[in-house]
């Protein structure tokens, strides 16, 4: 599996690395068939003075060109940002693995007729 960590704007640590690979094992876990993951950490507030406001899009590619994305705009938890994209992504991969198996639920069909005669004297119909 390919893995891209794009930083923009800001240094990045070995820590959040670390975190976004683990996050990825885990996501592996539910699915093996995983053929890519970009990750484009950006912090969208240039002024030092105001706490740091990050946003995280992510960026799945599954076979049969199935794509999986999520977006958290906004964050002042980095952690916090990155842990949400993932599961977002997790739940429509099981989503996708779910529909894959046919567990999905399925719906009864509609019985169709025909009015054969109408009651209006009786108050119905």
């Amino acid at each position: 599996m390919r893995m891209l960590i794009k930083k923009m704007q800001f240094e990045h640590s070995a820590a959040i690395n670390a975190y976004i690979k683990t996050r990825m094992q885990k996501l592996e876990s539910f699915y093996q068939g995983i053929i890519s993951c970009h990750v484009v950490i950006e912090r969208t507030n240039k002024q030092q003075t105001n706490p740091t406001i990050h946003s995280i899009k992510l960026h799945l590619t599954l076979p049969s060109k199935i794509e999986l994305t999520a977006h958290i705009e906004n964050s002042d938890n980095l952690y916090k940002a990155i842990h949400a994209c993932f599961d977002k992504v997790q739940r429509q991969m099981i989503d996708h693995v779910n529909i894959m198996e046919g567990a999905t639920k399925s719906h009864d069909e509609l019985h169709h007729g025909t009015v054969v005669r109408l009651f209006e004297e009786d108050g119905f119909g």
